[in-house]
């Protein structure tokens, strides 16, 4: 990926981009990482099929496709206010992971906070007591939320309840636009010349 410089000079000016990483998530989907603080982050969902690229994480971490009507807020409701504030603002700063696609979904895991590890620094010094805080929701090809983000406390039941209900959700929208049997209805003429 190459940047150019417009403003330092006259001539085109090459700059270095971000590291970015490219990652097959099947169904002909890739996702394309980005390198900030150390970490990789989910910044476009490409999807090969249609030749589009999706913005999934802007420039300032925080979440493209996901609105805050795509979170469940009663499940939610236990977790501290740091990490509800974060769901509230849609900031992703700390690992957000994507799965790869099965039949037309994928899980996002959404840490809000991180364990106190991540504080540590290289001699051990710095890491607090806090605990892992993560939700799970799931996307469509678009990015587009089918199953809401929800806090499932480690019920993997749940997260399977979410995809048959993600999957079940993408088929009826795929079924209801390509039925080539539905009745359309007759358009009105808009102005009536007499």
């Amino acid at each position: 990926m190459r940047i150019f410089d417009l403003f330092g000079s006259r001539k085109h000016k090459e700059v270095s981009a971000p590291c970015e990483r490219r990652e097959d998530l099947g169904e002909d989907m890739e996702l394309v990482n980005i390198s900030l603080y150390g970490y990789w982050k989910p910044r476009y969902l490409v999807d090969k099929r249609k030749n589009k690229r999706i913005e999934f994480m802007s420039e300032n971490e925080c979440f493209c496709t996901v609105t805050q009507d795509d979170i469940d807020w009663d499940s939610l409701a236990s977790l501290e206010d740091s990490c509800i504030n974060r769901a509230r603002s849609l900031n992703i700063h700390f690992p957000t992971i994507i799965s790869g696609f099965h039949n037309g979904v994928a899980v996002v895991r959404w840490q809000l906070n991180p364990d106190g590890m991540y504080h540590m620094d290289e001699d051990g010094f710095g890491m607090t007591d806090d605990d892992e805080v993560e939700i799970y929701g799931y996307i469509d090809r678009k990015g587009k939320v089918v199953s809401k983000f929800r806090h499932i406390q480690k019920n993997w039941d749940l997260l399977k309840q979410m995809r048959s209900e993600a999957e079940a959700a993408v088929k009826a929208r795929g079924t209801r636009k390509s039925n080539p049997f539905r009745v359309l209805r007759e358009r009105k003429p808009l102005f009536l010349f007499t």
